[in-house]
């Protein structure tokens, strides 16, 4: 267990790289700690609680401790995913990932399997990748909202220099290459 000086805490539990190649769907299960799941291949229907997620390949979701998460999609194709579980009272960084940036995260879950495979290793090994995974999950959410506000920057600052033309919610998306309803939504909860 890894204790700060705030007096919070973060412990590894365990980790797995699930594959299947027939049908599958994820357990209907409520535990007592956090789960990330990161996809390697395929699609993973999932649910927490009563919201659904679709995960596929370098996605990944963050499932909460005492909430109850299944599938609720079988699927055929080959599937796979690194599953890992920790405990901790710091603050949940993100919920979910579907950027590019995955590399990093990836290389630490792949560290983190074989530590936990391999005896020699000690409990603060484990611990310590762990917590690294848990900072890198930070740093996704960090660059994902600097990311947001860039594109809000610039949908604000296109509606400024083009108010003049009638814009509608159309010409905007058009122009930046998204669904008109994605870029209402994008600039109602970002702006």
């Amino acid at each position: 267990m890894i204790k700060f000086e705030s007096g919070k805490y973060f412990t590894y539990d365990m980790i797995g790289e699930f594959h299947s190649s027939g049908e599958w769907i994820h357990p209907k299960r409520t535990i007592n700690s956090y789960e990330v799941i990161l996809v390697l291949e395929g699609t993973v229907y999932i649910a927490e609680e009563n919201q659904e997620y679709v995960l596929r390949k370098n996605q990944l979701l963050l499932l909460e401790p005492f909430k109850e998460h299944y599938g609720y999609k079988a699927v055929s194709t080959p599937t796979a995913f690194y599953w890992f579980h920790f405990f901790t009272d710091l603050e949940a960084p993100l919920k979910s990932y579907t950027g590019s940036d995955i590399y990093e995260i990836k290389q630490l879950f792949k560290k983190l399997l074989h530590i936990s495979n391999t005896p020699i290793y000690s409990s603060a090994a484990a611990d310590s990748v762990g917590y690294l995974i848990f900072e890198e999950l930070i740093k996704l959410s960090l660059e994902e909202n600097i990311s947001n506000q860039v594109l809000v920057s610039r949908l604000s600052e296109y509606i400024r220099n083009n108010i003049k033309n009638s814009l509608t919610v159309s010409d905007i998306a058009d122009h930046f290459g998204y669904n008109p309803d994605y870029i209402g939504k994008y600039f109602k909860k970002y702006h």
